[in-house]
C-alpha cells in the first residue's frame, strides 16, 4: 500500500469520474485538467489497483496507454 502515499484522489461530480493524481502533478492538475500523468476511472478501486500493480511508476508505459 506504500505506493498509494504519493497519489491524491479526486472525485469530479460533473464527470462522475475519479482522478488519481501524482503528488508532483497536483498543482498542475488544477491548472490543466488534461495534464499527462493523471489516470481516471469511474471507480477509485480500479485506480488503486492500477497503481498497486504498476508500483505507481510508468503507468502509461506498463498499461500501453499512448
Amino acid at each position: 500500500m506504500d505506493h498509494l502515499h504519493n497519489w491524491v484522489f479526486h472525485y469530479n461530480s460533473y464527470t462522475k469520474k475519479w482522478a488519481a493524481i501524482p503528488r508532483d502533478l497536483y498543482n498542475e492538475y488544477w491548472s490543466d485538467y488534461n495534464v499527462e500523468g493523471i489516470i481516471r476511472s469511474n471507480s477509485i478501486e480500479t485506480l488503486q489497483e492500477i497503481i498497486l500493480k504498476t508500483s505507481g511508476e510508468d503507468i502509461e508505459v506498463k498499461l500501453g496507454i499512448e
